[in-house]
């Protein structure tokens, strides 16, 4: 099958501003995680990202990807929320570690919301290929993100690229942005309820 994302779309549409200064203007700010099971070679990587909304714009502001055993997702969840204290709500697929990750951190960290993955990778990558052919997603430049050169071959090449936890992640992120963001801006209270996405 064709690819799912336009790779000229997220190469054209690159911000060269400072992420932290950027995020002062936006809406809203999250984190969306997508954990791994566990620590071997075969295993996907767990990545979590920072994204901004600003009107219909969805900006990806940082992002943290690497094979982690569940101590170390606990550490990068912790030191994510400490970099982008902006970030009020941090979304946590229900799969793999992402339940324990919640379960561990919850009295901890603020702001920690259970996703159920609605759909499938495939449903919820088609929900958000529209945003970046309206020109609504916004990518760093590689000198502020050396790692969006990844990111973007991941996307324009799902879903046949070897991995795609970046895919699930974004998508996750910009999903729940999308269908909450009036909610989170005028509450920094941790929603309680496991958070469902049901618009697909």
């Amino acid at each position: 099958g064709g690819s799912v994302f336009n790779r000229g779309k997220l190469m054209s549409n690159i911000y060269e501003t400072n992420p932290k200064e950027l995020a002062r203007s936006m809406d809203t700010v999250i984190q969306s995680w997508d954990c791994s099971f566990k620590d071997s070679d075969g295993t996907d990587y767990v990545v979590g990202q920072v994204l901004g909304k600003r009107g219909a714009d969805h900006y990806l502001l940082d992002q943290v990807r690497a094979r982690m055993d569940f101590p170390s997702t606990i550490q990068a969840v912790r030191s994510l929320s400490a970099k982008w204290p902006e970030s009020k709500a941090k979304y946590v697929e229900d799969k793999a570690n992402g339940s324990a990750v919640i379960a561990t951190l919850k009295r901890e960290i603020p702001g920690l919301i259970s996703v159920e993955p609605e759909g499938g990778k495939l449903v919820r990558a088609l929900a958000v290929s529209p945003y970046v052919e309206s020109d609504n997603v916004w990518l760093p430049s590689a000198h502020i993100a050396p790692w969006i050169h990844d990111f973007i071959e991941e996307l324009a090449n799902f879903p046949n690229a070897k991995y795609d936890d970046q895919v699930d992640s974004f998508t996750q992120g910009i999903i729940s942005s999308s269908n909450s963001s009036t909610v989170l801006t005028f509450s920094t209270q941790p929603i309680a309820r496991p958070y469902q996405i049901n618009s697909f």
